[in-house]
């Protein structure tokens, strides 16, 4: 009888000396619209058979791992729900469970879901159902050129799921299909505008596929997937992994000083971060939409709102911010106030305290 329970304690120490990281996993959740570009401020439900978690794109949520799927609910004014089925994959350390510890330690990773894992980066396509998995290694194959150069998987779909990938007409999406077809090393590239190029069985895969696509598209096109593995988020256009630039032939043009307010900026006032669109005030979802675009634009640029839901900016312009205020104005038939300036958050609740046109001055 103490020769058994001897052995039960040697297969429970080897299981725990194995299993390590715990059954938490933290996924970073995002949403993107039907031509895949990133859409702000989803609210999203992640759900399996351990538990439930919410969170506003783009954010990460620590879910606990299990062996059943994850499935992802997203809803945002405007727009259809959008849905993922977010597989669950066998870790390596339950496999080392298995020959370590025995079928104790197995049972006690699949239990508690430590055995297992998801996609770290899931994108939820609005209007649709996408899958995701956990890119896994097929055995000794031949390798990349570099290969330890190529960027990890960013869980943006499964790799079969023709229709996922953005930009693509149907001719592209039949070209991805051939390409699923081929054997590896290989990559898949894609411009903005839809051109798509491949290339496969070659150690130089990557950079054939890019220079193909973007002589093709006569601008910058980005990674989508090489072997059997997504790398394509919606946030990075660029690929992680591409051919260097040519060397420069001539003298680089000296750089201009970047433009100043010629207006005094008002002082950060704290309101909020300058990249949460859900705080602006008296704005409905199409002013929402101007406001992301207006994140993207050059400084110096300055957006202004209304309290009858009008709002207006301007971008890389001295005069941005009377220039956002009277137009507001023009639209509103009222007096405008600054929401936000360059990177900084400016909004004041007190009516009389907010930077109005009134109150704008030229930088001393």
């Amino acid at each position: 009888m103490r020769a058994a329970v001897h052995v039960l304690a040697v297969l429970l120490a080897g299981c725990a000396s194995v299993t390590g990281s715990g059954s938490g996993q933290t996924i970073k959740v995002d949403t993107v619209d039907a031509q895949g570009a990133s859409l702000r401020g989803a609210s999203c439900l992640l759900a399996n058979d351990k538990g439930s978690w919410k969170l506003i794109t783009p954010d990460v949520a620590e879910v606990t791992r299990s062996n059943t799927a994850l499935t992802v609910k997203c809803a945002k004014s405007g727009y259809p729900d959008g849905n993922a089925v977010v597989n669950s994959g066998t870790r390596d350390a339950m496999y080392g469970n298995l020959l370590v510890g025995g079928l104790v330690g197995l049972a006690i990773d699949h239990s508690s879901g430590a055995g297992y894992e998801y996609p770290t980066y899931v994108a939820v396509r609005m209007g649709d159902l996408v899958t995701a998995s956990v890119a896994k290694a097929s055995g000794k194959r031949a390798m990349h050129e570099r290969a330890l150069d190529l960027p990890p998987a960013s869980g943006f779909a499964d790799i079969r799921d023709a229709d996922a990938v953005p930009h693509l007409s149907d001719k592209g999406r039949e070209l991805y299909r051939q390409y699923l077809a081929r054997p590896v090393p290989k990559a898949f590239a894609l411009s903005p505008q839809g051109a798509a190029s491949f290339s496969a069985n070659s150690p130089q895969a990557v950079n054939k596929a890019l220079e193909r696509c973007e002589k093709q598209a006569r601008g910058r096109c980005a990674l989508y997937a090489y072997d059997d593995t997504v790398v394509w988020t919606p946030l990075a256009e660029a690929p992680a992994a591409q051919k260097p630039a040519p060397p420069k032939r001539a003298a680089a043009k000296p750089i201009a000083p970047p433009k100043q307010h010629a207006w005094a900026v008002p002082p950060a006032s704290g309101f909020a971060k300058v990249t949460d669109i859900s705080a602006i005030p008296f704005v409905r979802d199409t002013g929402r939409g101007g406001y992301a675009d207006f994140l993207k634009r050059a400084t110096p640029r300055a957006f202004a709102i209304a309290n009858s839901g009008h709002w207006a900016w301007r971008s890389n312009n001295e005069n941005a911010i009377p220039a956002a205020l009277e137009h507001c104005r023009e639209l509103a038939k009222r007096d405008c106030w600054l929401y936000a300036v360059d990177e900084a958050v400016v909004w004041i609740p007190d009516p009389e305290l907010r930077a109005s046109l009134a109150a704008a001055r030229v930088a001393e």
